[in-house]
């Protein structure tokens, strides 16, 4: 049986966020235009055609919406644009947990854990994060897997099975920015060596065997069962 613990500390200086729209938007003001909106519709919503609450849906989806954008007086061009942050030093710390089992000479169990301390930043300290000042590492505080693996060498056949699981974390990196939900998946994978051929070995691995689809990252297309079958040859 084998043991190990990982303890880290990281200070990070000058932490460079990513590219982001600097440029400030112009926005309507939702009271004025909610105003706007009501006395210009009176006559609809006195005859019951509209309701109040549709009117103030209106006003929140038209003022949502940026109307013009403040470029410096330096620049000729109306372009947006683009900078990356410094937001400083931020310190965080971790924990790399792992341990494995010799069951036998043919089985073996391992299993590991990994927690950091933080995920999230809260550079203006307004108790919201992530937030347009908030740097994220894009990483859950929680992950892990278990695992095993037998391997009968006389035989030639081996079968291993890892679960491995994220907690759920906050995410911003440029466009790309939300929640990533928890998942956890199972991975199998299994070869046997070729009796008339020694040297020769056929693999199945099937990633996310049970088929729960998730995304591990914003912007990423969703992942299901993906299964892979190769002929390995030794030289």
């Amino acid at each position: 049986m084998s043991l190990a613990a990982d303890l880290y500390l990281a200070n990070v200086e000058n932490f460079v966020g990513p590219l982001k729209v600097e440029s400030p938007n112009v926005f309507l003001d939702p009271a004025s235009v909610g105003a706007f909106l009501t006395s210009r519709l009176a006559p609809l919503i006195q005859a019951g055609q509209i309701t109040p609450d549709q009117v103030t849906e209106l006003a929140a989806g038209l003022t949502s919406v940026p109307v013009g954008a403040v470029t410096p007086d330096q620049v000729d061009s109306a372009d947006l644009l683009l900078a990356a942050r410094n937001f400083g030093s931020a310190s965080y710390w971790g924990v790399d947990l792992s341990a494995r089992i010799l069951a036998s000479d043919r089985l073996s169990l391992t299993a590991a854990y990994s927690f950091q301390s933080t995920e999230c930043f809260d550079f203006n300290d307004d108790g919201h994060c992530p937030g347009s000042d908030d740097l994220t590492l894009n990483a859950p505080s929680h992950k892990g897997s278990i695992a095993a693996a037998f391997n009968d060498r006389a035989a030639g056949f081996f079968l291993n099975g890892r679960w491995r699981f994220a907690d759920a974390f906050a995410m911003a990196s440029g466009v790309f920015a939300g929640m990533v939900d928890a998942y956890h998946v199972l991975d199998v994978s299994a070869g046997y060596q070729l009796p008339f051929q020694t040297n020769a070995r056929v693999e199945l691995t099937v990633y996310n065997l049970l088929n729960n689809r998730h995304r591990e990252f914003v912007g990423a297309p969703e992942l299901g069962r993906l299964a892979l079958v190769r002929v390995r040859y030794d030289f």
